[in-house]
Protein backbone atom coordinates (compact mmCIF):
# COMPACT_ATOMS: atom_id res chain seq x y z
CA UNK A 1 0.00 0.00 0.00
CA UNK A 2 1.54 3.36 -0.99
CA UNK A 3 2.13 5.63 2.03
CA UNK A 4 -0.12 8.31 0.55
CA UNK A 5 -3.06 5.87 0.70
CA UNK A 6 -2.60 5.18 4.43
CA UNK A 7 -4.66 7.19 6.92
CA UNK A 8 -4.76 7.73 10.65
CA UNK A 9 -8.08 9.61 10.45
CA UNK A 10 -11.07 7.65 9.12
CA UNK A 11 -12.97 10.85 8.29
CA UNK A 12 -10.10 12.07 6.10
CA UNK A 13 -9.94 8.66 4.43
CA UNK A 14 -13.66 8.66 3.61
CA UNK A 15 -13.47 12.20 2.22
CA UNK A 16 -10.43 11.47 0.06
CA UNK A 17 -11.22 7.94 -1.18
CA UNK A 18 -15.03 8.14 -1.53
CA UNK A 19 -15.50 4.36 -1.10
CA UNK A 20 -18.69 2.49 -2.01
CA UNK A 21 -18.15 -0.13 0.71
CA UNK A 22 -16.50 0.42 4.09
CA UNK A 23 -15.15 -2.39 6.29
CA UNK A 24 -14.69 -1.43 9.94
CA UNK A 25 -12.24 -3.70 11.77
CA UNK A 26 -11.47 -1.67 14.90
CA UNK A 27 -12.07 -2.84 18.46
CA UNK A 28 -15.80 -2.89 19.40
CA UNK A 29 -15.47 0.18 21.66
CA UNK A 30 -14.78 2.44 18.65
CA UNK A 31 -16.85 0.70 16.00
CA UNK A 32 -20.29 2.26 16.36
CA UNK A 33 -19.02 5.83 16.00
CA UNK A 34 -17.25 4.96 12.73
CA UNK A 35 -20.17 2.98 11.32
CA UNK A 36 -22.65 5.77 12.05
CA UNK A 37 -20.40 8.39 10.47
CA UNK A 38 -19.69 6.25 7.42
CA UNK A 39 -23.40 5.51 6.89
CA UNK A 40 -24.06 9.24 6.58
CA UNK A 41 -21.55 9.72 3.74
CA UNK A 42 -23.23 10.01 0.30
CA UNK A 43 -20.60 7.77 -1.35
CA UNK A 44 -21.13 4.80 1.00
CA UNK A 45 -23.60 2.13 -0.13
CA UNK A 46 -22.70 -0.74 2.21
CA UNK A 47 -20.91 -1.40 5.50
CA UNK A 48 -19.17 -4.54 6.72
CA UNK A 49 -18.51 -4.66 10.45
CA UNK A 50 -16.19 -7.01 12.26
CA UNK A 51 -17.62 -8.68 15.33
CA UNK A 52 -18.66 -7.83 17.91
CA UNK A 53 -20.98 -5.35 16.19
CA UNK A 54 -20.78 -2.77 19.00
CA UNK A 55 -19.97 -2.53 22.69
CA UNK A 56 -23.57 -2.06 23.84
CA UNK A 57 -27.12 -2.71 22.69
CA UNK A 58 -27.74 1.05 22.52
CA UNK A 59 -24.79 1.52 20.17
CA UNK A 60 -25.89 -1.39 18.00
CA UNK A 61 -29.39 0.05 17.69
CA UNK A 62 -27.96 3.47 16.80
CA UNK A 63 -25.98 1.90 13.94
CA UNK A 64 -29.09 0.13 12.64
CA UNK A 65 -31.10 3.36 12.73
CA UNK A 66 -28.35 5.27 10.90
CA UNK A 67 -28.23 2.65 8.15
CA UNK A 68 -32.02 2.71 7.78
CA UNK A 69 -32.02 6.52 7.61
CA UNK A 70 -29.41 6.65 4.84
CA UNK A 71 -30.42 3.49 2.96
CA UNK A 72 -27.10 1.74 3.61
CA UNK A 73 -26.74 -2.06 3.71
CA UNK A 74 -24.87 -3.41 6.75
CA UNK A 75 -23.50 -6.86 7.49
CA UNK A 76 -21.08 -8.25 10.04
CA UNK A 77 -18.35 -10.86 10.29
CA UNK A 78 -20.20 -13.73 11.95
CA UNK A 79 -19.50 -15.97 8.99
CA UNK A 80 -20.65 -19.43 10.08
CA UNK A 81 -24.14 -18.76 8.79
CA UNK A 82 -22.57 -18.46 5.33
CA UNK A 83 -20.52 -21.65 5.72
CA UNK A 84 -21.69 -24.58 3.59
CA UNK A 85 -21.59 -27.05 6.48
CA UNK A 86 -23.52 -24.93 8.97
CA UNK A 87 -26.01 -23.91 6.29
CA UNK A 88 -26.66 -27.53 5.34
CA UNK A 89 -26.93 -28.56 8.99
CA UNK A 90 -29.47 -25.82 9.66
CA UNK A 91 -31.59 -26.92 6.71
CA UNK A 92 -31.43 -30.55 7.80
CA UNK A 93 -32.42 -29.69 11.39
CA UNK A 94 -35.46 -27.74 10.20
CA UNK A 95 -36.43 -30.14 7.40
CA UNK A 96 -38.45 -32.24 9.86
CA UNK A 97 -36.46 -35.41 9.12
CA UNK A 98 -35.09 -35.52 12.67
CA UNK A 99 -38.26 -34.25 14.33
CA UNK A 100 -38.60 -31.00 16.22
CA UNK A 101 -35.46 -29.22 17.38
CA UNK A 102 -35.29 -29.34 21.18
CA UNK A 103 -31.81 -28.33 22.39
CA UNK A 104 -28.60 -26.73 21.11
CA UNK A 105 -25.30 -27.17 22.94
CA UNK A 106 -22.43 -24.84 22.06
CA UNK A 107 -18.82 -25.21 23.20
CA UNK A 108 -16.41 -22.28 23.06
CA UNK A 109 -13.03 -21.30 24.47
CA UNK A 110 -13.05 -17.59 23.74
CA UNK A 111 -14.01 -14.39 25.52
CA UNK A 112 -17.52 -13.02 25.04
CA UNK A 113 -16.87 -10.10 22.68
CA UNK A 114 -14.18 -11.70 20.55
CA UNK A 115 -14.78 -15.35 19.65
CA UNK A 116 -18.04 -16.01 21.48
CA UNK A 117 -19.92 -13.58 19.26
CA UNK A 118 -19.44 -16.26 16.58
CA UNK A 119 -20.89 -18.83 18.98
CA UNK A 120 -24.00 -16.78 19.75
CA UNK A 121 -24.67 -16.12 16.07
CA UNK A 122 -24.17 -19.76 15.05
CA UNK A 123 -26.64 -20.90 17.72
CA UNK A 124 -29.18 -18.32 16.55
CA UNK A 125 -28.64 -19.44 12.95
CA UNK A 126 -29.11 -23.13 13.80
CA UNK A 127 -32.38 -22.10 15.48
CA UNK A 128 -33.47 -20.05 12.44
CA UNK A 129 -33.04 -16.77 14.35
CA UNK A 130 -35.88 -17.46 16.79
CA UNK A 131 -36.37 -14.75 19.41
CA UNK A 132 -34.67 -15.25 22.80
CA UNK A 133 -37.15 -14.83 25.66
CA UNK A 134 -34.99 -15.76 28.67
CA UNK A 135 -31.24 -15.47 29.23
CA UNK A 136 -29.26 -16.56 32.27
CA UNK A 137 -25.51 -16.00 32.28
CA UNK A 138 -22.48 -15.73 34.50
CA UNK A 139 -19.10 -14.08 33.99
CA UNK A 140 -16.29 -16.43 34.93
CA UNK A 141 -13.30 -14.13 34.45
CA UNK A 142 -11.18 -12.54 37.18
CA UNK A 143 -13.37 -9.84 38.80
CA UNK A 144 -10.48 -7.34 38.69
CA UNK A 145 -8.41 -5.87 35.86
CA UNK A 146 -4.86 -4.51 36.06
CA UNK A 147 -4.72 -1.11 34.36
CA UNK A 148 -1.84 0.32 32.31
CA UNK A 149 -0.69 2.45 35.25
CA UNK A 150 -0.40 -0.64 37.46
CA UNK A 151 -3.55 0.00 39.48
CA UNK A 152 -6.32 -2.59 39.83
CA UNK A 153 -9.97 -1.83 39.10
CA UNK A 154 -13.16 -3.93 39.05
CA UNK A 155 -14.00 -5.72 35.82
CA UNK A 156 -17.53 -4.30 36.07
CA UNK A 157 -17.17 -0.63 36.97
CA UNK A 158 -18.56 2.85 36.40
CA UNK A 159 -16.92 5.82 34.73
CA UNK A 160 -16.93 9.39 36.04
CA UNK A 161 -20.33 10.03 34.43
CA UNK A 162 -21.87 7.03 36.18
CA UNK A 163 -22.05 4.88 33.05
CA UNK A 164 -21.50 1.15 33.42
CA UNK A 165 -18.08 0.12 32.12
CA UNK A 166 -16.72 -3.33 31.28
CA UNK A 167 -12.94 -2.93 31.53
CA UNK A 168 -11.95 -6.18 29.77
CA UNK A 169 -13.40 -8.83 27.48
CA UNK A 170 -14.56 -11.48 29.98
CA UNK A 171 -15.25 -15.19 29.82
CA UNK A 172 -18.71 -16.50 30.59
CA UNK A 173 -21.36 -19.16 30.10
CA UNK A 174 -25.14 -19.25 30.11
CA UNK A 175 -28.51 -20.65 29.07
CA UNK A 176 -30.84 -19.12 26.48
CA UNK A 177 -34.50 -20.04 26.02
CA UNK A 178 -36.23 -19.15 22.74
CA UNK A 179 -39.84 -18.44 21.84
CA UNK A 180 -40.03 -21.68 19.82
CA UNK A 181 -39.31 -23.79 22.89
CA UNK A 182 -35.65 -24.49 22.10
CA UNK A 183 -33.07 -24.21 24.90
CA UNK A 184 -29.43 -23.40 24.14
CA UNK A 185 -26.58 -24.14 26.54
CA UNK A 186 -23.51 -21.92 25.97
CA UNK A 187 -20.49 -23.60 27.55
CA UNK A 188 -17.02 -22.11 27.84
CA UNK A 189 -15.70 -25.61 28.26
CA UNK A 190 -12.21 -25.48 26.80
CA UNK A 191 -13.31 -28.05 24.20
CA UNK A 192 -12.98 -25.77 21.20
CA UNK A 193 -15.73 -24.45 18.94
CA UNK A 194 -18.32 -27.19 18.50
CA UNK A 195 -22.11 -27.28 18.19
CA UNK A 196 -24.76 -29.95 18.67
CA UNK A 197 -28.40 -29.66 17.58
CA UNK A 198 -30.57 -32.25 19.33
CA UNK A 199 -33.96 -33.09 17.82
CA UNK A 200 -36.73 -35.53 18.74
CA UNK A 201 -35.40 -38.39 16.57
CA UNK A 202 -31.71 -37.66 16.22
CA UNK A 203 -29.03 -35.03 16.34
CA UNK A 204 -26.24 -33.50 14.29
CA UNK A 205 -22.94 -32.33 15.73
CA UNK A 206 -20.03 -30.29 14.39
CA UNK A 207 -16.52 -31.26 15.48
CA UNK A 208 -13.23 -29.36 15.16
CA UNK A 209 -14.91 -26.05 14.31
CA UNK A 210 -17.04 -27.56 11.57
CA UNK A 211 -14.34 -29.66 9.88
CA UNK A 212 -16.30 -32.84 10.66
CA UNK A 213 -20.01 -33.51 11.17
CA UNK A 214 -21.66 -36.48 12.87
CA UNK A 215 -25.28 -37.45 12.39
CA UNK A 216 -27.30 -39.80 14.60
CA UNK A 217 -30.64 -41.25 13.61
CA UNK A 218 -32.58 -44.49 14.33
CA UNK A 219 -30.85 -47.64 13.10
CA UNK A 220 -30.69 -47.97 9.33
CA UNK A 221 -32.15 -44.58 8.46
CA UNK A 222 -28.85 -42.83 7.74
CA UNK A 223 -27.34 -45.86 6.04
CA UNK A 224 -30.42 -46.41 3.89
CA UNK A 225 -30.27 -42.88 2.58
CA UNK A 226 -26.55 -43.12 1.90
CA UNK A 227 -26.53 -46.38 -0.02
CA UNK A 228 -30.05 -47.61 -0.57
CA UNK A 229 -29.76 -50.52 1.86
CA UNK A 230 -28.21 -50.81 5.30
CA UNK A 231 -26.58 -54.11 4.40
CA UNK A 232 -24.95 -52.54 1.36
CA UNK A 233 -23.63 -49.71 3.48
CA UNK A 234 -22.04 -52.05 5.99
CA UNK A 235 -20.67 -54.29 3.26
CA UNK A 236 -18.65 -51.55 1.60
CA UNK A 237 -17.92 -49.48 4.71
CA UNK A 238 -14.34 -50.72 4.98
CA UNK A 239 -13.61 -49.88 1.34
CA UNK A 240 -15.12 -46.39 1.59
CA UNK A 241 -13.37 -45.67 4.89
CA UNK A 242 -10.06 -46.61 3.28
CA UNK A 243 -10.69 -44.22 0.41
CA UNK A 244 -11.56 -41.46 2.88
CA UNK A 245 -8.31 -42.09 4.78
CA UNK A 246 -6.45 -41.82 1.48
CA UNK A 247 -7.81 -38.33 0.93
CA UNK A 248 -10.96 -38.93 -1.12
CA UNK A 249 -13.25 -36.25 0.36
CA UNK A 250 -16.25 -37.55 -1.62
CA UNK A 251 -16.35 -40.69 0.54
CA UNK A 252 -18.50 -40.96 3.65
CA UNK A 253 -17.06 -42.63 6.72
CA UNK A 254 -19.44 -45.15 8.29
CA UNK A 255 -19.06 -45.87 11.99
CA UNK A 256 -21.24 -48.55 13.56
CA UNK A 257 -21.80 -48.20 17.29
CA UNK A 258 -24.25 -48.93 20.07
CA UNK A 259 -25.80 -46.55 22.58
CA UNK A 260 -28.21 -47.35 25.39
CA UNK A 261 -30.71 -44.57 26.04
CA UNK A 262 -33.31 -44.25 28.75
CA UNK A 263 -36.68 -45.75 27.78
CA UNK A 264 -38.40 -42.38 28.19
CA UNK A 265 -36.58 -40.86 25.20
CA UNK A 266 -38.59 -40.46 22.00
CA UNK A 267 -35.88 -41.96 19.81
CA UNK A 268 -33.41 -44.81 20.11
CA UNK A 269 -30.22 -44.21 18.18
CA UNK A 270 -28.31 -47.33 17.19
CA UNK A 271 -26.07 -46.06 14.39
CA UNK A 272 -23.84 -43.06 13.78
CA UNK A 273 -22.36 -41.77 10.56
CA UNK A 274 -19.56 -39.26 10.13
CA UNK A 275 -20.59 -37.21 7.13
CA UNK A 276 -18.99 -34.68 4.82
CA UNK A 277 -20.60 -31.38 3.86
CA UNK A 278 -21.45 -32.95 0.50
CA UNK A 279 -23.49 -35.64 2.27
CA UNK A 280 -25.31 -33.17 4.49
CA UNK A 281 -26.43 -31.33 1.37
CA UNK A 282 -27.72 -34.62 -0.02
CA UNK A 283 -29.88 -35.08 3.07
CA UNK A 284 -31.26 -31.53 3.11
Amino acid sequence: MPPERLYTDYKAMLAAEQPDIVSVVTQPEHRAEILIYAAAQPCVRALFSEKAFASSLAEAQAVVEACKEHGVIVNMGTLRRYDAGYDAAQRLVHSGELGQLKTIIAHSTSSLFNGSSHTFDAVNWLNKDAKPVSIMGELTADPTVEMADGTTKPLLDQDEAGNNVLRADPLGHGIVEYDNGVTAYMLNSGRGTEFEAICERGHIKSLNNGETWTLREPRGQVLDRLDGKSSAALANAEERNSKLAAGDRNQTKVVQGQWDFSPDLTFETKSSTVVSVREIFRFS
